[in-house]
Formats: C-alpha cells, structure tokens, sequence
C-alpha cells in the first residue's frame, strides 16, 4: 500500500475491508525500491495511477490506470503494456484483465475487487471516483484572446456546480486544473440537474485575478443575454467564486458559450 502503518489508521475505510487482517498488507516503506532499482532487480506495473517523478519511472514496465493523462507523462514506448480508460474505479481494469486471461477467480478475490469498485464509484454514481480537476477536465473548451484565455467546463449530468464547490477544501485543485490548461485566467462551469422530470441548471465561475471578477458577474447577469440567473450564497467564503441558479433551463452551455466568446473578444 503506498501508505506507512503510522498513517494506516486513517484509511478507516480499508480497515474495515479487510475485517482487521491486516497481516499480509506490505507498506511503502517495507521494501527499499532505491536499493532494488540500483541493483537493476526491479520492475514496475503502475496501477491507479501513469507517472513517477523520479528515477522509478524508468523501470516501468506496464501501466493500468484510470485517470486523465497528463501531457508527456507516459514514457512507455509499448503501446501494448497501457491500458488506461475513464472508468470510475480502476479495480474495474484489473477486473477485466483478470477475468480475461486464465486466472482462477476465488470468492475471497471477488469480494477484494468489488469492494473498491462500489466505493471508487459511491455504488456506482456517474460522476463518482473523478477528482475536481478530472470532473472539470471532462468536458472542457478554451477560449482563448491575447488579452483573456478563460475554460468553459460543463459538469456531468446531474453533477451540480453546487456540489463541485461543495467538495472544494481549497483552490488548489481548481489552480492546478487552469494551470494545466495553458494557465487560464478562470474557468466558467455549467450544469444539469434532472430529477422527476425536472430540469434545473446552474452557472458558476472562478477567477484567478480578482480585478477580472466585477466585469464578468455583470455581463454574464446582463438581460439581453436571457439567462435569468438568481445569485446564490456561497458554502464557502471565496471572493474569486461566484455562482447561481439559471432559471433559464433551455439555455445549454451551446448557447451560453457564444456570450461568453464575445465577452472575451471585447475584453480589454
């Protein structure tokens, strides 16, 4: 586990998983991989995950993960030895990977797999098991001027912008997220919301430089724009964040990006 057993009390939810058998469970500080790597007796197969920062990397033989690639992270030149799909746990690919070759399933193995599974994807939530940065990243156009370059996310179905900035402890998440799309000045989020037949949408932003702030929120309130949109009060304390409720529910983000085009176009 890439935990160490000081801060293995913590995982409560594995604790429980494994029903306090916890014999067999080998930490990240119980094998010396330096040491292994210098004597040239090491191999790596990456799961959960693409990229080491170190020297490690270069011994990595295969990669089975499911999270958004970042640029130039993947140095494996066997295209073969990659598998790595947007599913929401990645126990999901070793599932398949074992289930397709002539491994012997086992009741007790079945039950290691699943568990992740139903808590990867919150028992199987469309949304669940991406991070901030994966559920921003899902569906994101740039727009970009020489003076203004703003992302333009829509959240999945049913992910509301509420909720996005809910779950948000600080805005790392969302700086590294600009930062990893050409350094952004911002990002404008949109969402959907259908429940008993009703369609309800929400419209957020953030905004790095705080100047930027008061010219956005008005234009983007402007009633020829039609979007109808009634402020609503942060869960968190923010300056840079602002977001509402678009009463305008036929108003996709389809429609809305053009306003937004023009808005940066005229920016100065």
């Amino acid at each position: 586990m890439n935990t160490n057993p000081s801060t293995f009390r913590l995982r409560t939810e594995i604790r429980w998983f494994l029903k306090e058998n916890y014999s067999n469970v080998i930490f990240i500080d119980d094998i010396n991989l330096n040491e292994l790597y210098d004597k040239k007796k090491l191999e790596i197969i990456l799961v959960d995950h693409h990229y080491l920062r170190s020297q490690l990397n270069k011994v990595v033989i295969e990669i089975i993960d499911h999270h958004q690639i970042k640029e130039d992270s993947i140095i494996l030149q066997n295209s073969s030895a990659i598998k790595i799909e947007l599913v929401g746990s990645c126990c999901t690919l070793i599932a398949e990977k074992l289930l397709t070759s002539n491994f012997q399933m086992t009741e007790e193995i079945a039950y290691l797999l699943t568990g992740p599974i139903l808590f990867d994807t919150i028992n199987f939530s469309p949304s669940a098991g991406l991070s901030v940065q994966d559920l921003l990243q899902k569906d994101a156009k740039q727009i970009v001027t020489p003076n203004l370059r703003l992302i333009m996310s829509s959240l999945p179905t049913n992910y509301t912008v509420e909720k996005l900035i809910g779950e948000l402890k600080t805005m790392n998440d969302i700086n590294e997220f600009l930062l990893k799309n050409d350094n952004a000045d911002g990002v404008i989020m949109t969402s959907v919301e259908i429940k008993n037949e009703e369609t309800k949408r929400q419209l957020g932003f953030y905004i790095k430089k705080i100047e930027y702030i008061q010219p956005i929120y008005e234009y983007i309130q402007r009633k020829e724009l039609k979007l109808n949109l009634h402020e609503r009060t942060l869960p968190m304390n923010h300056q840079h964040i602002k977001f509402f409720d678009q009463k305008n529910v036929h108003a996709s983000r389809k429609q809305i990006l053009p306003f937004i085009e023009k808005f940066i176009r005229d920016f100065i």
